[in-house]
């Protein structure tokens, strides 16, 4: 079963970590499975481990 951003989204933000789910940038139901994570600030540890928390959030749900 395909990963449902939204879902992701709900479950990233009880870590501090925010992503945009891809329904919100569509009208339709096909990009349920797509999110945007901004990585437009400089980067450092604390990036980084919000990448690796959403990798297992994200494996979790595979």
């Amino acid at each position: 079963e395909p990963l449902d951003a939204g879902e992701l989204s709900l479950a990233a933000l009880t870590h501090h970590i925010s992503i945009a789910p891809g329904k919100m940038f569509s009208t339709g139901e096909n990009w349920s499975r797509f999110f945007r994570f901004n990585t437009a600030w400089q980067w450092g540890e604390r990036e980084e481990q919000a990448v690796k928390q959403l990798g297992k959030l994200i494996q979790e749900r595979l």
